[in-house]
């Protein structure tokens, strides 16, 4: 997995836990990082998964063909 997604999560993980909402987590990120890096729609998927208490950083196994 890419550095810059992992470096994006936790960034979003950080503002989940001070309790940032989607929208302004996802601007601080891309106000630092540059615009357009994480969307809302990231961050309200991601804000879920910490909701449900999934706290991991990696993505989910996909079914499915693996993409060569």
């Amino acid at each position: 997995m890419c550095d810059e997604k992992i470096t994006n999560r936790v960034l979003l993980r950080h503002y989940w836990k001070n309790g940032l909402s989607t929208r302004a987590a996802a601007e601080e990120i891309c106000a630092v990082e540059g615009e357009g890096v994480v969307n809302k729609t990231t961050a309200s998927e991601w804000f879920k998964r910490f909701n449900e208490g999934d706290t991991g950083l990696e993505d989910k196994p996909h079914s499915g063909r693996p993409s060569t």
